[in-house]
């Protein structure tokens, strides 16, 4: 019981956190093939959640979209429905790249 509350009192810290957010981001990598990274994150006492640093490449490798800052408010992830509701989204400079060999 004690491990769980210190568990649970670590992830208020910035750092413990960001760890999370990379081993998942390594874990969803791994399970999808294409490549999924997360620089930091930071849960806010508001619910709202700060994400730096996002990458997403595609099978290949190649930039999906790369995202320098993203705020979400209003997370509800519905695994039985395999929905996320978002009530507020900002992103700040994000790139975008789609591209396609020939013949695809």
């Amino acid at each position: 019981m004690v491990l769980l509350f210190a568990g649970c009192l670590a992830l208020f810290f910035p750092s413990v956190q960001s760890a999370v957010a990379r081993w998942l981001a390594g874990r969803l990598s791994d399970e999808i093939g294409a490549t999924i990274s997360i620089d930091r994150v930071a849960l806010s006492l508001d619910g709202s959640v700060r994400v730096e640093g996002l990458f997403v490449g595609d099978l290949r490798g190649d930039t999906l979209f790369q995202v320098p800052a993203l705020k979400v408010r209003g997370l509800r992830v519905s695994r039985k429905q395999r929905a996320v509701d978002i009530s507020n989204l900002v992103v700040t400079g994000a790139r975008f790249n789609l591209a396609t060999a020939e013949g695809e």
